[in-house]
């Protein structure tokens, strides 16, 4: 017999009390002196009641500050999954966006730790609703940032091929031609190579092409 939707506390704690699996999906209760949530039937010890609230989803518990019990796993289990599934994916991708903006370190596990999962089910949540990993949306975002700030910076992925060329024009100007204006030291800095002088990128054109017709 299904459980009834809209039930008084009295009756959802004695479906906690007996492990009812008829209330399975139709509540959660959190434990407020471990800001836990939990199925009905969690296997854990049950609380007392004084110390037991009652939600009537997961969007409650998680607004109370509530975290999913590790043990009847609510996020993952019998208990409207697609919707949970992406609640908490929405929640990781809020803290790899923070993370990103503000320059902070972030991992995989690190943000699954902070919604009681692992990085494991993460992952692969984090692909099902969103078609993509976490660190390829958080490198997707590190771009946009990377052409926002500045777009006459080179994106990372480039930035080994610019200083090849860079070291071939030092070998240029060593060997075909000692009389670019402008010197080059195998040491310098990308940016230092590439930005600080206003033609440098005219000239290593221009040696490039003389080298292409010698």
């Amino acid at each position: 017999m299904p459980f009834p939707s809209d039930t008084s506390s009295a009756t959802r704690w004695l479906a906690v009390s007996c492990r009812d699996p008829a209330a399975n999906s139709s509540f959660l209760y959190g434990v407020r002196s471990t800001k836990i949530f939990c199925r009905p039937t969690c296997p854990g010890r049950v609380a007392r009641r004084s110390n037991v609230v009652f939600f009537d989803n997961q969007h409650q518990a998680f607004d109370a500050g509530y975290r999913p019990c590790k043990r009847c796993q609510p996020c993952t289990l019998g208990w409207d999954k697609g919707s949970l599934g992406r609640t908490l994916c929405n929640r990781a991708r809020a803290i790899i966006a923070t993370a990103v903006e503000n320059g902070t370190p972030w991992t995989v596990d690190g943000v699954a730790q902070e919604l009681n999962i692992t990085g494991a089910h993460l992952h692969r949540q984090f692909k099902r609703h969103f078609d993509v990993t976490p660190r390829s949306f958080a490198a997707s975002l590190t771009k946009a940032q990377m052409t926002s700030d500045d777009s006459t910076m080179p994106h990372p992925e480039c930035q080994s091929d610019l200083l090849d060329l860079a070291q071939d024009c030092l070998h240029l100007q060593d060997v075909r031609f000692p009389n670019l204006p402008f010197s080059l030291d195998v040491g310098d800095e990308l940016d230092d190579v590439f930005f600080t002088s206003p033609n440098i990128q005219s000239h290593s054109e221009k040696a490039c092409t003389e080298l292409n017709q010698s």
